[in-house]
This record gives structure tokens, sequence and C-alpha cells, in this order.
């Protein structure tokens, strides 16, 4: 093995998708390996968006693995200072 992560990104322009009110897309998937199961995907993101959140950035995720119309998860600071930890950010479900 040579140390390398199983994951490729990719970070481009956004484009007149639903997501067109964001500058930026990106995107995870495997690389060189197969997975079965894709929550691991699922959690990077979420990982992802919450960390762009709270570092200021407007954040939706596309759960529906890219289907037009889907709902999309829009990532918001709390308001409750005194939240820790995954509390820290709301995700609400926008249809």
């Amino acid at each position: 093995m040579d140390g390398r992560l199983a994951l490729k990104s990719n970070l481009a322009l956004a484009d007149g998708s639903q997501f067109s009110e964001y500058r930026f897309w990106m995107t995870f998937w495997p690389d060189g390996i197969s997975l079965e199961e894709k929550a691991f995907f699922e959690n990077i993101a979420d990982l992802v968006a919450r960390y762009l959140t709270l570092n200021d950035y407007q954040v939706a995720r596309d759960p529906s693995s890219g289907r037009i119309g889907g709902p999309k998860l829009v990532y918001t600071r709390s308001a409750d200072s005194a939240a820790s930890g995954r509390n820290q950010v709301q995700v609400t479900e926008v249809i």
C-alpha cells in the first residue's frame, strides 16, 4: 500500500443548476477502489459542508446524487452561541 487516500474531489465554478445562487460546487468519489456503501461519501460531504459553514461560507449540498429537481440541504450557523459540536451548524432540507 502506498499510503494514498482513496478519495478524489473536484472543485468547479457553479453552473445554471438548482444551485445557481452558489459560486462553486464540489464533488467526491472513490479513487481506485470500489465501494458498495456510499454513506462514506455522504459523511465526507457533510463534514466538509459543516467545516465550510463554520468558516463563513454559504453551503448547500445535494443529497440525491445530482438528480435535478431533488431536495438540497442548506447549512447555516446555529443562532445559539452556546451550541457545540454538530449543533454548531443547522441543516435544513429545501425542496
